[in-house]
């Protein structure tokens, strides 16, 4: 499998609950993504923005999962790791996730 200095994250994270809180449940999953990261002296650059359209309440979610140090690089399974506890951290919040991860092009 291809290993990469940098994994582009692009998702969107719907409630399957209208609800105030998708601000306060997005936040969280970017808490999660920095600290699984962080675990791994990977790093964490980009975020999300919340939207709202026809009723139904999103967060959409751009993030890099990067290397902190020059040599190192990212197995496409650490970076399917990460993507997968997102996945379940989403899930245990009421909300399910759309998306993927893919080698970065700016």
């Amino acid at each position: 499998m291809q290993s990469l200095p940098e994994w582009c994250f692009t998702f969107t994270v719907v409630s399957r609950h209208v609800s105030d809180g998708l601000e306060v449940i997005s936040e969280s999953l970017i808490d999660e993504a920095i600290a699984w990261s962080e675990q791994r002296e990977l790093g964490i650059g980009g975020g999300y923005k919340v939207s709202c359209k026809a009723g139904c309440k999103s967060s959409m979610f751009r993030f890099g999962l990067t290397i902190t140090e020059d040599g190192q690089s990212i197995s496409h399974q650490t970076a399917a790791d990460l993507f997968a506890h997102l996945q379940s951290a989403a899930s245990d919040r009421g909300c399910a996730m759309h998306g993927g991860f893919a080698e970065f092009n700016e």
